[in-house]
């Protein structure tokens, strides 16, 4: 048995009807430095049962010396988890293969119903559980459904870095074109032209490689340097990525024939409401938009501090980002 007293900054561990004697026990009373991020060498010789006393404390030091800088770079890192590839190139091929010719309207209304119904709910919790453990994914469903159901923790984890393998790929791909983009004197102004460009690009093995590994390394070089440089990094490149993607809205629109794309998107064809793989195809494709239930905000949330809501953010950041499409 045991017990907790905070007293004047000074957290106590007070062992109750223990045996004095026990060598795993120094005194009858422990002491903790609070904030100071020095944890008393008796505290890592508690019994099992007690190992939640060590977890809490590890947990507290980390929610006060880990945390997001400010409530912008929040939502600018939430962001870039999500705005991406998925906005610029598998949005618009999904919403064409899945829409028939008449019009993709009711693509549209299915995406945006799968929104409230699918993708919301689970970004609330993702970022409810990583705000309220303040732990990894595996962390947060041990504690909340046990040792019989952490594998489901691990699965998401497995699963979303299955996808985060082949998604580094494209981000290579990515820093290809940018330098292709600066190099030539002009773009491409033909399909023929640009596929070539791919196919010369995929059959130099030293390229693909390349940029692969220079995308890993710059990414890790984010991990390595913890939150504090993840949020700086999403400071710079995400308004980046924003005012690309509104330059090409804008630029899109000046194209030749815009109007009758423009006019194909907001035309319904309600026979197609009722299409099952319609509803399956908008709601896979809102949750790829959203990043939803692939653990990412569990992550995230578990450096928010006090002043960042979980609710207000799980709800915000999949309105921000579907509004970006």
């Amino acid at each position: 048995m045991g017990g907790i007293l905070c007293k004047n900054g000074v957290l106590f561990w007070k062992a109750l009807s223990v045996d004095l004697n026990d060598p795993t026990f120094k005194s009858d009373m422990d002491l903790v430095e609070c904030g100071s991020g020095k944890i008393h060498e008796s505290i890592d010789k508690l019994p099992s049962s007690q190992q939640d006393l060590k977890t809490h404390s590890k947990d507290a030091q980390r929610s006060e010396l880990s945390t997001f800088n400010s409530s912008i770079g929040v939502l600018l890192s939430c962001l870039g988890c999500v705005i991406g590839t998925g906005n610029i190139w598998r949005f618009p091929r999904i919403i064409a293969t899945a829409s028939y010719s008449q019009g993709s309207l009711t693509f549209l209304i299915a995406w945006a119903m799968s929104l409230f119904v699918w993708s919301l709910p689970l970004s609330i919790v993702e970022y409810t559980l990583g705000r309220f453990t303040r732990t990894s994914p595996l962390g947060a469903f041990h504690r909340f459904l046990g040792n019989k159901l952490v594998w489901l923790g691990g699965w998401i984890v497995a699963v979303t870095y299955m996808i985060t393998a082949y998604f580094s790929v494209i981000v290579g791909w990515c820093l290809y074109y940018f330098y292709k983009s600066c190099a030539l004197s002009s773009l491409p102004r033909d399909v023929e032209t640009s596929i070539k460009i791919f196919n010369e690009f995929a059959q130099e093995s030293y390229w693909p490689a390349l940029t692969h590994t220079l995308a890993v390394v710059i990414v890790g070089g984010c991990i390595f340097g913890g939150i504090k440089w993840i949020e700086k990094a999403n400071m710079v490149l995400v308004p980046m990525l924003l005012g690309i993607l509104i330059f090409t809205f804008g630029w899109s629109l000046t194209r030749k024939y815009s109007e009758v794309g423009i006019t194909f998107l907001f035309t319904p064809y309600w026979g197609s409401m009722f299409t099952p793989s319609l509803w399956v195809a908008a709601a896979s494709q809102n949750a790829f938009d959203t990043g939803a239930a692939m653990a990412l905000f569990i992550s995230y949330s578990s450096y928010f501090s006090r002043k960042n809501g979980a609710v207000r953010l799980g709800t915000m950041i999949p309105l921000c980002n579907n509004m970006v499409r």
